[in-house]
């Protein structure tokens, strides 16, 4: 107070604490701390993310038992993403408080980047399951991309600059033979890696 009394003690308490890691089977995993101190307990947890292309907080879960201090995130659905993923936790107090309120608290923001993928068939069947042919990938971004294929003569015979689109196997409108041909890929990963691939595949049909 003004005569530098004590007045009210607070409780001692204990951050919630949260670490991100990245996996290969296209999952994130989260642990953290579980919150302590609160009279009432923690009632649940819940799980926030968000991403460069969503940056604004989203719901994932909520964990409902407060000794559950562990999440696997499937990203699998977000490939198209550049790979930057960031997560908080947010601790929720039961019900019952001697002060008569329920309060939350936020752990730390923890962000973690996937690892591009590239993977390039070695065949094509223009009336196949794709329709087209492409890289597939995962986690990367548009900026310098570039995907080019040449016939056996060396002739550019397709480009595209845009990671999601692919060649249908015509040229100006008309079937390209059977054979083989080349591809070139220069792309750039969501992690700032460089990814330059060059190779031959057989057009089927």
């Amino acid at each position: 107070d003004s005569c530098g009394m004590a007045t009210f003690f607070s409780q001692v308490s204990r951050i919630v604490y949260l670490i991100a890691e990245i996996n290969d089977d296209y999952t994130n995993f989260l642990s953290w701390n579980n919150y302590s101190q609160w009279n009432a307990g923690v009632s649940h947890y819940l799980v926030q993310r968000y991403t460069t292309a969503n940056p604004a907080w989203q719901l994932l879960s909520t964990i409902n038992y407060p000794n559950d201090s562990t999440y696997s995130a499937l990203i699998s659905s977000d490939y198209t993403s550049d790979g930057n993923f960031c997560y908080r936790i947010i601790a929720i107090e039961n019900p019952g408080d001697i002060y008569g309120f329920t309060d939350t608290v936020y752990s730390n923001e923890h962000c973690v980047q996937q690892k591009p993928t590239v993977f390039m068939p070695t065949a094509f069947r223009p009336q196949g399951r794709s329709g087209n042919f492409r890289p597939v990938s995962s986690f990367l971004t548009s900026e310098g991309y570039s995907f080019k294929i040449y016939n056996r003569f060396g002739g550019l015979i397709f480009e595209s600059k845009n990671p999601y689109e692919g060649w249908d196997g015509s040229y100006y409108g008309h079937q390209s033979p059977l054979g083989i041909y080349h591809y070139h890929l220069q792309a750039k990963g969501g992690n700032g890696t460089d990814i330059k691939q060059s190779g031959s595949f057989t057009l089927i049909r």
